[in-house]
């Protein structure tokens, strides 16, 4: 059983890579292998209820540093860690949650993240000095053709397009009720990376259905995948597979969130009031649910142009 073995790296707290592989009596060439039962055993450790808060506190940092061993690469170990702490979110008490956002406990260095956040300001000043162009017809003739696919990554795409919603949210966490001050709004409750100063909820516009039958459609979707909150993982990359045989051009300029940074673009197009036609940024913030003022978070989704 590979729940013992996660108990006895735990436990050991192996200083390689090797050492972690020989704990879970793999072979050198069984990496990937490894990399997928330990976080499979890490999610299992996460949601059993038998593991109190003050015990997983206590092994967070231990595996933290297996995760580190596993995944060298930054962007693939923070991904593997986000993926936790989302789990830790929707499952554990809210002390718990917080601590995970420590490198103490379970994150990177704060120089690491300072300095991933100047790297990622330094792209979008970048990026919206040469920002790339998309043809509004033409991809919204696509999001409808996705928007009305039986295939169920498809389906979800589209969705994504016309919602700006995160793939957790549309799979998971995302509850909707219809604007009544305003009908081409919904209310999303339920938002993902939300920092201080933001809030759970926003009104949004929803581009090419009216928003109950996009409500219908999400739905559809979930039906269709059949409790996607379990394997989201698996739903996310069969989202971006159907995203890029879609918009394979736009694909090449960036990762799967292409689907967000599109919809800001559509919704500023069609939506954006008078007073905000020369401050971007600004309407994004509002619709995207960011801390008030926060305009430079908005400025990452406004590099796409029409």
């Amino acid at each position: 059983m590979t729940r013992k073995s996660l108990y006895q790296a735990i436990k050991d707290q192996p200083k390689t890579k090797e050492e972690l592989l020989e704990i879970y009596k793999l072979k050198h060439n069984e990496v990937p292998t490894l990399k997928m039962q330990f976080h499979q055993d890490v999610k299992n450790y996460v949601k059993d209820k038998r593991v109190s808060d003050r015990v997983l506190k206590g092994k967070l940092k231990a595996i933290y540093n297996m995760y580190v061993l596993l995944h060298p690469k930054i962007n693939s170990l923070l991904k593997k860690l986000n993926s936790i702490r989302t789990l830790i979110k929707q499952l554990r008490g809210a002390e718990l949650y917080k601590l995970s956002t420590y490198s103490e406990f379970f994150n990177i260095s704060k120089e690491e993240r300072k300095k991933r956040a100047d790297e990622y300001r330094k792209v979008n000043v970048d990026r919206n000095n040469s920002p790339t162009r998309i043809n509004l017809p033409e991809v919204t003739e696509k999001m409808s053709e996705l928007l009305n696919s039986n295939h169920r990554y498809m389906l979800g795409s589209g969705l994504l397009l016309a919602s700006g919603l995160r793939p957790i949210e549309l799979m998971c966490t995302a509850e909707f009720k219809i604007d009544e001050n305003n009908k081409n709004n919904l209310i999303i409750e339920g938002l993902a990376k939300k920092r201080k100063g933001m809030t759970n909820s926003v009104s949004r516009p929803i581009i090419g259905l009216n928003p109950q039958d996009f409500i219908d459609k999400v739905k559809v979707f979930r039906d269709m995948v059949n409790n996607p909150c379990k394997k989201s993982e698996t739903v996310a990359r069969g989202l971006q597979r159907a995203f890029k045989s879609k918009f394979p051009e736009i694909s090449k300029a960036g990762g799967f969130l292409f689907t967000r940074k599109i919809y800001s673009e559509l919704a500023f197009q069609k939506y954006a009031p008078e007073e905000l036609r020369t401050n971007k940024p600004l309407y994004l913030s509002q619709i995207l649910g960011h801390a008030q003022g926060d305009v430079q978070t908005a400025q990452s989704y406004s590099w796409i142009m029409s």
